[in-house]
């Protein structure tokens, strides 16, 4: 190694305790939400994470099947966290944040929760494009 240039860190332990905080921590600013987070972290089950997973002692779960739909003429990749409809979250609120279309939004929301007691609201914090 040359004077004065460092190797990068080793990135394994990294990524593990970055997982392990980022669902902890937001900016002061949103205190008064009172949110639960979901932090899904993409694991590929191949031969060099099977074996990091065995040297700590963990078992990695099946990989979720990678579905994707069409957004803004994308392919966009996505998970179903929760595939059975009998799982019941402990939502009591969703504000639909700032966005052009935040009344359509709000709208699917309803219909799409309209046998819940889940309040839907529209943020006051205006959209700027």
């Amino acid at each position: 190694m040359e004077l004065g240039i460092q190797e990068p860190p080793e990135g394994t332990g990294a990524f593990h305790s970055f997982g392990q905080c980022i669902s902890r921590y937001k900016h002061r600013s949103f205190k008064e939400e009172n949110e639960v987070r979901i932090v899904c972290l993409p694991t590929a089950h191949n031969e060099e994470n099977i074996r990091l997973a065995g040297n700590e002692g963990l078992v990695l779960k099946p990989e979720k099947e990678r579905k994707f739909r069409t957004r803004n003429g994308r392919l966009t990749p996505y998970i179903e966290l929760f595939e059975s409809k009998d799982v019941s979250l402990p939502i009591e609120r969703i504000i639909v944040g700032p966005h052009k279309d935040k009344e359509s939004r709000a709208t699917a929301l309803r219909i799409m929760l309209r046998n819940t007691e889940i309040e839907i609201t529209i943020s006051d914090i205006p959209y700027v494009d």
